[in-house]
């Protein structure tokens, strides 16, 4: 109980605080026709889903922040394979490439983490002050998505 405790005033503490202005940039960037997850819902229903929408899905993830928790529904997705070259052997392993298609609403929940980490102020205030980071390259295909890893010394 104690444990729980100190997580939850950690998390009291923290300055990631989700605002419905976030959420509705976040959507307003997202792209449309692209594939749905296990949900069946696609992303045009967040994009123009308006500002009710907004306040509606700002509210869970703030709850997502405050317990530190994300349903395992949410987090599923599909792997699909993709033939790489079609006049190549069909039976070679090596000819196809996975994807993962997933939900809408995790898409959106990672695009607005994404967006509130990478504001100025957050990242200064969370600057350990001596880190050795490793930079990893955006991937071709993601071209949102960036990982730095970093420790302090």
């Amino acid at each position: 109980m104690q444990r729980i405790k100190e997580l939850e005033d950690e998390c009291d503490k923290s300055r990631i605080a989700f605002t419905v202005s976030d959420t509705a940039e976040a959507s307003a960037k997202q792209k449309c026709g692209n594939a749905v997850g296990l949900n069946c819902v696609a992303m045009e229903a967040f994009m123009y889903g308006g500002h009710r929408l907004y306040v509606h899905l700002c509210m869970l993830f703030n709850v997502f922040k405050k317990w530190l928790y994300v349903p395992d529904n949410f987090m599923k997705c599909v792997i699909v394979e993709l033939v790489i070259c079609n006049t190549g052997d069909q039976n070679d392993v090596n000819n196809y490439n996975a994807i993962s298609i997933s939900t809408s609403m995790s898409k959106l929940y990672e695009s607005v983490l994404f967006n509130i980490i990478n504001k100025d102020d957050y990242i200064d205030a969370y600057r350990p002050i001596h880190t050795e980071c490793v930079y990893v390259r955006r991937h071709p295909s993601r071209a949102s998505t960036s990982v730095a890893a970093c420790h302090a010394k």
